[in-house]
């Protein structure tokens, strides 16, 4: 693969400009070579790495998360400390939704309640507002 300026690397990743140097800023990606104009230059992998990122962020990691990714990596890349990193996403995860799901049940609760009232009459929901 040829190497690409930043422009194609956002185009070819989905992910802007201004994402990518905060990447580098924060360690996430490597300080890209650079041409005698001071352009940046990438390779395919930081396309991987970008792509591998996106998926993450995607999967609710946060750049903590992905960062100590990148450190089992450079570790040589065990089981264990990965399976910790996503079994606490997945705990965070599953919390969210145990409150979406009590949040649910109070909503379908609400409307049940009201589609048993008439529907001119006053909503009891509203009784905080004085009206």
């Amino acid at each position: 693969m040829k190497r690409m300026k930043i422009g194609e690397l956002a185009r070819e990743t989905a992910c802007s400009t201004p994402t990518i140097r905060y990447y580098e800023k924060i360690g996430l990606l490597p300080a890209p070579r650079r041409t005698d104009s001071a352009q940046r230059l990438y390779g395919a992998q930081d396309v991987r790495r970008l792509r591998f990122i996106r998926r993450c962020r995607e999967s609710g990691f946060t750049l903590s998360d992905i960062a100590a990714f990148g450190a089992v990596a450079r570790a040589g890349a065990k089981q264990a400390p990965c399976r910790e990193i996503v079994e606490r996403r997945l705990a965070s995860l599953r919390a969210q939704l145990a409150k979406l799901a009590a949040v649910e049940a109070r909503l379908v609760s609400v409307l049940r309640e009201g589609r048993q009232a008439p529907p001119d009459s006053a909503c009891q929901r509203l009784e905080a507002w004085g009206a």
